[in-house]
């Protein structure tokens, strides 16, 4: 399931997958049955709007910038660094 904030590969005809540019997913448009059928990207070339056939989502979302970031604990009386991963 997609959601706002995701990273996506947007699919383009003609061009090898590594060509294909990433987008972040904007807003998702409803068709009328209420589910989501297209949505709003933006890319480094500006926003575009796609159907969701042509967007393929990455392992990387808005939830896993807390897994990227260590979190840096300096303990008093201690001449090391210690990471803590959260």
């Amino acid at each position: 399931m997609l959601h706002v904030g995701d990273v996506v590969l947007v699919g383009a005809d003609g061009k090898k997958r590594i060509q294909w540019p990433l987008g972040k997913i904007e807003k998702l448009n409803s068709g009328k049955d209420g589910e989501p059928r297209s949505a709003l990207l933006r890319t480094a070339r500006g926003a575009l709007s796609r159907p969701l056939q042509r967007i393929y989502p990455l392992e990387v979302g808005q939830d896993s910038e807390k897994l990227l970031k260590p979190e840096i604990v300096i303990q008093e009386g201690d001449d090391q660094l210690e990471e803590l991963e959260t």
